[in-house]
């Protein structure tokens, strides 16, 4: 259902367009063929015109909250959250594709980055924007008092900032993937398994495969 939903997204209306998708290219109950085709994702993400980081079909009005942190870091997250309902900002910057570990690779060796959020793309470098953006205000005292002024909101609003303390932890960790792409540090194979040992993965195995 998700695939199908990127997918509505993704089309072109007036022309073809060429996608690989894990999903549909491999097949998922051939173990002969899916442990063949990890051995071919390095070349595979990095030679990619374009990596598509598919986020669902997130409220249009958060995807721009994030694009407008991603672009002004001046702006404060006390103003940010006025454009949109809070939760579709932690649904989206608490999306599962930031949890798996097969997405270490497609965050790090693609050429060009892109996320996208129902007919709204945005860049790594506008999304990277926004995640310091989210890190400095939010730790620092200028929009500290969401923090602490759950009383002043609704239900909504409320579950978000009792959620902030979990992005706090969560957008450091995230940001490390530009790192990474920028080969800050050493990245090596068991450095890449300890920055990313909190991610997601069925299968034990893939903790191994996916930081390849």
């Amino acid at each position: 259902m998700n695939l199908y939903s990127a997918l509505r997204f993704l089309r072109y209306a007036d022309h073809a367009r060429a996608l690989w998708v894990d999903a549909l290219c491999i097949n998922q109950d051939d173990d002969d063929e899916r442990n063949h085709q990890v051995r071919l994702m390095n070349h595979i993400y990095s030679k990619a015109k374009q990596v598509i980081a598919w986020l669902g079909n997130v409220n249009g009005d958060a995807a721009h909250a994030i694009e407008a942190a991603g672009k002004d870091s001046t702006l404060h997250w006390s103003e940010l959250l006025t454009m949109c309902d809070p939760l579709s900002i932690f649904g989206l910057l608490n999306n599962r594709w930031w949890k798996r570990v097969w997405t270490t690779q497609e965050a790090v060796l693609a050429r060009v980055l892109t996320f996208q959020c129902g007919h709204i793309s945005i860049s790594w470098e506008i999304m990277l924007g926004a995640l310091r953006s989210f890190n400095t205000h939010l730790s620092s005292t200028c929009c500290f008092e969401l923090q602490r002024d759950w009383t002043t909101y609704h239900d909504n609003k409320l579950s978000f900032f009792m959620a902030i303390p979990d992005l706090l932890w969560l957008v450091p960790i995230q940001m490390g993937l530009e790192d990474l792409r920028l080969r800050k540090y050493s990245s090596s194979f068991c450095q890449a398994v300890l920055n990313f040992r909190y991610r997601d993965a069925p299968d034990p195995r893939d903790r191994a495969s996916g930081n390849c």
